[in-house]
């Protein structure tokens, strides 16, 4: 995403750049809103560097937290002696967190870390390297600037929420399909600012807990009520009355029966029907799609052009040995009306 001032990239983009920077022993600096993933994505980078990973939560953290200054009699000097915590001579990836939270006084050690790599008189090696993450002005009224010296030093990448990313994860990684299909039909509710007085607000990493909270829930005043603990008031009524049309509906009645007839065109009752069906679909796999080819036909051609292609999305299987593209080719050999749309997600992905 582009505007007059910064540019902000995806999830996976932003990690793949950062990686970058890292091998050619620069610092980058990824900024963004609370729970959109940056620690989540330091964590990612030192496992896929084969670091170990040490956190550094600066605001919470004293100067002497770092190294403790000891009088030597002998040589009448004081001497820096590390406190033992920080990785110095190893491959490691040291995570610099909510930097912007911190005061300047706190902020001096993690200066000389970037700038020289050193506190005092302990250096670090080559192998180390430094993630610095934080919150914009924009983010959070809380933020202090960084000193200009040290701005200079660093990469600096803006995160966006891209819900399609967050979606394709959530699948992989067990959240509950009535939240990804949630955010899938309600976009605009993957991040939300979070309204004066009110303490919950929507955020990839909110989702994810109130996915952990609610499996096995079958109240719907426990199911609100976590929802509207996690996500705030105006995504949990959003969330909860898309659930409730999830839970009407029947994938069986729909391709089998040709059921799709009685659904009127609500949007979000629309988005639910898809998500419902595509789950059905991808349960049952191969022999169930040959012989309900008509029927699921059917069922496509009945969809209205945007919600073929979220259809079509819905059905792929997001694996590590094989690509979106070849799975939708796939079933679109086997659904003819579907081949003319394969082109538009293709385009899109790329």
């Amino acid at each position: 995403k582009e505007n007059d001032m910064e540019i902000s990239y995806g999830y996976n983009k932003i990690k793949e750049l950062a990686k970058l920077t890292l091998k050619a022993g620069r610092t980058p600096a990824i900024w963004g809103a609370p729970g959109i993933g940056k620690s989540t994505m330091g964590r990612e980078l030192a496992e896929e560097l084969n670091a170990r990973l040490c956190i550094l939560d600066v605001p919470l953290l004293q100067p002497f937290d770092y190294a403790v200054a000891v009088p030597n009699h002998d040589s009448k000097t004081v001497e820096l002696y590390p406190t033992g915590f920080l990785p110095t001579n190893e491959r490691a990836l040291i995570l610099i967190e909510d930097l912007p939270l911190a005061k300047p006084y706190q902020m001096i050690p993690v200066m000389q870390m970037v700038l020289d790599k050193r506190i005092g008189n302990i250096r670090f090696s080559d192998e180390v390297r430094f993630v610095i993450t934080g919150n914009r002005e924009e983010d959070t009224p809380e933020v202090n600037p960084l000193p200009t010296p040290l701005n200079n030093r660093l990469s600096h990448f803006n995160l966006d929420a891209d819900y399609e990313e967050w979606v394709i994860w959530g699948k992989k990684n067990g959240i509950e399909e009535s939240i990804t299909g949630f955010i899938t039909s309600q976009p605009q509710f993957i991040l939300t600012q979070p309204k004066d007085g009110e303490k919950a607000f929507a955020s990839p990493r909110s989702w994810h807990c109130l996915s952990d909270e609610i499996k096995g829930i079958k109240k719907e005043w426990q199911l609100r009520a976590l929802a509207h603990a996690n996500v705030g008031v105006q995504a949990s009524q959003m969330y909860i009355t898309w659930f409730k049309y999830l839970k009407d509906i029947n994938p069986v009645d729909i391709i089998e029966n040709r059921g799709y007839m009685s659904y009127s065109t609500d949007r979000a009752k629309i988005f639910a029907v898809i998500q419902s069906v595509s789950a059905h679909i991808k349960q049952k796999k191969g022999e169930y799609i040959a012989k309900f080819k008509n029927e699921i036909e059917g069922f496509f051609n009945w969809l209205s052009g945007e919600f073929k292609i979220v259809f079509l999305k819905e059905l792929v299987e997001h694996t590590k040995t094989s690509s979106k593209i070849d799975k939708l080719i796939e079933f679109a050999e086997q659904i003819p009306s579907a081949v003319n749309y394969v082109g538009q997600i293709r385009d899109r992905n790329n």
